[in-house]
């Protein structure tokens, strides 16, 4: 299969936003994990409770944000086969 300029461009378009939110959870769970860390060091229970309800609402709250992503992926792939499919077909009756 050949990938014209822009099969990659679409490529690059569609993942970008899956990308994006898995960059921003992974940073979200990094800033997590540091908190858990400093408030380990401080010996302080009750913040750590805290702070992990906090954080699972957010971390939570992105996961989603990364299906959701995912979802947009599939459907957009679904209408680029489509597309695809349609193209081959008038190329079939073209030669015919």
């Amino acid at each position: 299969m050949i990938l014209t300029s822009e099969a990659i461009q679409n490529l690059v378009t569609i993942a970008m936003p899956i990308v994006l939110a898995v960059i921003t959870l992974i940073v979200t769970i990094s800033k997590f994990v540091k908190t858990i860390a400093n408030l380990v060091s401080e010996s302080n229970l009750e913040n750590i409770k805290e702070s992990i309800s906090n954080n699972q609402d957010v971390i939570s709250k992105q996961l989603e944000e990364v299906l959701e992503a995912y979802r947009d992926v599939i459907r957009e792939n679904a209408e680029l086969k489509k597309q695809n499919k349609e193209i081959k077909e008038l190329i079939t009756k073209i030669k015919e």
